[in-house]
């Protein structure tokens, strides 16, 4: 019982958790985040105020620190194209793969898409299938 009650306690507690939020997030918005993160000045203090999908866009509104240390709301959006994977001589799978972004109005280099989506592969979230995100497949 006291097992039960701590559970139900502590549940609420860990939604502010990276961990239980990354578990619970489409894994299209957390490749988004991680790519846009590694192009802030102070990706330590990125917090996500919205993060929405469209068709194959996913959309972010979030805060972090600009140079200067202030605290700015900024958007960014991801554009995603479905790619066919044959990865090890395994039949190939369509996924989803980052093509390209924007992050404060500012389109990104497509080397800095190329160096994120290298980046996305080691964090498992290079080629994303359709049936774990709600990202649109046709």
């Amino acid at each position: 019982m006291k097992k039960a009650w701590l559970l139900l306690v502590s549940a609420p507690l860990l939604t502010g958790c990276d961990f239980i939020d990354s578990w619970l997030t489409d894994p299209a918005i957390r490749a988004c985040e991680i790519s846009v993160k590694r192009q802030l000045r102070a990706p330590a203090t990125y917090v996500r105020s919205d993060a929405s999908i469209y068709g194959r866009s996913v959309s972010l509104v979030f805060d972090s620190q600009n140079g200067f240390g202030a605290l700015i709301r900024d958007t960014a959006t991801c554009n995603f194209g479905q790619v066919k994977l044959d990865d090890a001589g395994e039949k190939p799978d369509d996924g989803f793969q980052l093509l390209d972004m924007t992050v404060a109005g500012q389109r990104s280099d497509p080397v800095v898409v190329a160096a994120a989506n290298v980046l996305l592969v080691k964090d498992g979230l290079f080629a994303i299938p359709p049936s774990k995100t709600a990202l649109a497949s046709r």
